[in-house]
């Protein structure tokens, strides 16, 4: 008897991922990395195209039947992008919005950068780009409804029952590579309704990779766990959703390695490989997004008396309205 088992796999670009991580765990073998994981997939439709578990299914030493695309594991700042797309639409920011990248206290919780340095104010799509973890945690708190943790759960994410507070910010939970890759396709393809395509975009463009290894149109966030244990790297390229893990299903550390090190040159090499279509920014952007000249100080609506004036993106009806209060 033949068994027919149905699968929306693609087999030529599971193939070329596998490859992808072949060579770089061969590049990266003297500093010790050993596995990797994937998802690749294609928004629109929500089909996974292909799905890498670890670096090698037969190899004993890193455990490689373990699925790591299912296994939870500490998602890192991967989760910010949704801090913001989620004020984005909650009114409390537009992308210009300074945010204070300064020393805080929440209720006996001190949050820190992981350069232990602080910035003062900075623009909230600059916030997310550099991936500051005060200001998410702060736009996290003024999050209206139940804020991340419940649009993470309205989501279907298989989160653990306990409540997370604002350390959920920064990856203090437990996620699939899996479930991240479908939030992520929620960015490249609003469909459920929680977020807006206005949010997504104007999110989706804040990451825009300026990297000069990183390929032409790419959006990505990187993520790296306490101990170094985990790095991931999430990309968004047109209608295409990639998501990688690097890491030791053990739990070993990766002493000294960010996620922008190790997972995102593995992302960049692998959409460069699939040769992943761009979708011009131009062509998806919602009709809603005006663009609107801003004060480069204040990051509010800039008056006429402010001397420089970059133009700046704003929510019809949703962003913020305040006019610069600096120069009178």
């Amino acid at each position: 008897t033949s068994l027919t088992v149905p699968t929306t796999i693609d087999l030529a670009q599971q193939h070329e991922i596998e490859q992808s991580i072949r060579d770089f765990l061969d590049r990266w073998y003297s500093q010790g990395l050993r596995n990797a994981s994937a998802v690749l997939l294609h928004a629109p439709t929500g089909e996974i195209r292909a799905s890498v578990g670890s670096a090698g299914f037969h190899d004993v030493a890193i455990a490689g039947q373990v699925d790591g695309t299912i296994a939870p594991r500490s998602p890192g700042s991967t989760l910010k992008p949704f801090i913001y797309a989620l004020a984005l639409d909650a009114g409390l920011i537009q992308p210009q919005t300074l945010l204070d990248d300064a020393p805080k206290r929440f209720a006996g919780y001190n949050p820190e950068n992981s350069d232990r340095q602080f910035l003062g104010p900075i623009a909230a799509s600059e916030a997310l780009r550099r991936s500051r973890n005060v200001p998410a945690i702060e736009l996290a708190n003024r999050l209206p409804d139940g804020g991340l943790e419940t649009f993470l759960r309205t989501s279907d994410v298989d989160l653990p029952q306990r409540s997370h507070g604002l350390a959920l910010a920064i990856g203090a939970t437990e996620m699939r590579l899996e479930d991240l890759a479908k939030l992520y396709a929620e960015l490249a393809h609003p469909q459920q309704g929680q977020l807006s395509p206005q949010a997504c975009w104007l999110t989706l463009d804040a990451l825009r990779c300026d990297d000069p290894g990183a390929p032409i149109g790419l959006a990505c966030k990187t993520g790296t766990s306490n101990g170094f244990r985990d790095a991931w790297a999430c990309g968004v390229m047109g209608d295409w959703v990639l998501c990688v893990w690097v890491g030791h299903f053990d739990g070993r550390g990766m002493p000294g390695l960010f996620a922008a090190e190790t997972a995102a040159p593995l992302l960049w090499q692998t959409v460069n490989r699939l040769r992943l279509p761009e979708l011009p920014a131009d062509e998806s952007r919602p009709e809603d997004i005006v663009q609107v000249p801003v004060c480069a100080v204040s990051g509010d609506l800039a008056g006429k008396h402010c001397p420089h004036c970059p133009d700046g993106w704003f929510i019809g009806g949703v962003s913020p309205i305040k006019s610069c209060k600096v120069h009178q």
